[in-house]
């Protein structure tokens, strides 16, 4: 019996250790917030997440936050001491990739502001849908700039 529950946890170990080896297991929101390097703000609503890897990790994030300044410790943590552009739109257009993604609607924000922001092996694109203040949506788009 005990060499059957050694050996069964050893098998359930090594399909842990293979699924993250060879990219089987899924990508997860906690994975992501290691790729931002910061977790989403405590107070954070309705998030949805989306990400693919064919040539580079590239995630997109939607969520919202009560109140603007809940997300300064967030840009902070990014390392985005960048201001926001008031009417600025890091996405200026949808691509093929994004018009798959139903949730990714950043082109119907009316009142908002935005970033680009290149920090070297990473790139974050930020906009703040501002038109239910005192609620923000957030919609960001990061990715490596190189696969690791």
């Amino acid at each position: 019996l005990i060499t059957a529950l050694v050996a069964l946890a050893a098998l359930i170990v090594a399909v842990l250790w293979a699924t993250n080896v060879f990219g089987w297991r899924a990508y997860r929101l906690a994975d992501a917030e290691a790729f931002l390097g910061t977790p989403l703000p405590a107070s954070a609503a309705d998030v949805q997440f989306a990400t693919q890897a064919e040539k580079t990790r590239i995630i997109w994030l939607r969520f919202s936050v009560p109140a603007r300044a809940d997300l300064d410790a967030f840009l902070a943590q990014l390392g985005l001491a960048d201001a926001l552009r008031e009417g600025f739109t890091p996405f200026p257009a949808p691509n093929p990739q994004e018009a798959a993604i139903a949730w990714w609607q950043p082109g119907s924000a009316t009142a908002y502001s935005g970033l680009y922001a290149n920090r070297g092996d990473r790139v974050f694109e930020l906009l703040f849908d501002e038109g239910a203040l005192p609620v923000v949506t957030v919609y960001l788009r990061a990715y490596a700039l190189a696969m690791p």
